[in-house]
């Protein structure tokens, strides 16, 4: 799924919370996730339309949640519902949109997720702090997303960032978290540092 940067997030808090909490994809008797996919369907099928100029169907106003393929809604549908886990968060994975290179994964929360969509900046949850966390806003590598994706199951982001500043991300000072290479031998596995993975600054 492609999100634009700017769009709207207010859905991500009221489709997605009912009572306070995140909706439990994982589980199919869910009734939260349930109403979730239901609401996600009829959306789907009234923005086609709409895009169409199609009338809505009186049969198609109310999709019935016990004959549709609750994982197949997730899949192919136009509504955001992403699968946060058991404590409310979601792996994010960030990438330099020009290089393809892998930067770093952290966590987003909904309140990161919602930020991130509408200033267009990397917001993440700090697991270590306990707290929001603005990419670079102290140090001054602040990401721009440039595109935000979702993956088939809508369990993990990936945002597509320009870095600002030094171009670091990493904390070591690199502009990479991703700067050991796994290499296995028969005394077993061991890491190798890149050789063009040095500190930028310390």
């Amino acid at each position: 799924m492609y999100l634009k940067r700017g769009k709207t997030s207010s859905l991500i808090s009221s489709s997605l919370r009912t009572n306070g909490g995140p909706v439990n994809r994982n589980d199919s008797s869910d009734p939260q996730r349930t109403v979730a996919i239901a609401q996600a369907g009829r959306s789907s099928i009234e923005l086609v339309r709409a895009n169409q100029g199609m009338p809505m169907p009186l049969e198609d106003q109310r999709p019935d949640p016990l004959r549709a393929d609750p994982a197949e809604m997730i899949e192919e549908c136009s509504a955001l519902l992403p699968g946060f886990n058991e404590v409310g968060l979601i792996p994010a994975v960030a990438t330099d949109v020009a290089s393809g290179v892998v930067l770093m994964l952290a966590w987003m929360n909904a309140e990161a997720l919602n930020k991130t969509i509408e200033t267009g900046q990397a917001w993440y949850w700090s697991r270590s702090r306990q707290r929001l966390w603005h990419k670079g806003a102290t140090s001054g590598q602040i990401q721009q997303v440039e595109e935000l994706r979702i993956d088939c199951d809508q369990d993990t982001v990936w945002l597509k960032v320009s870095v600002a500043g030094d171009g670091g991300c990493c904390h070591t000072g690199r502009p990479s978290c991703f700067y050991r290479r796994i290499l296995t031998g028969s005394e077993g596995p061991t890491l190798q540092r890149l050789s063009h993975a040095r500190p930028l600054s310390r």
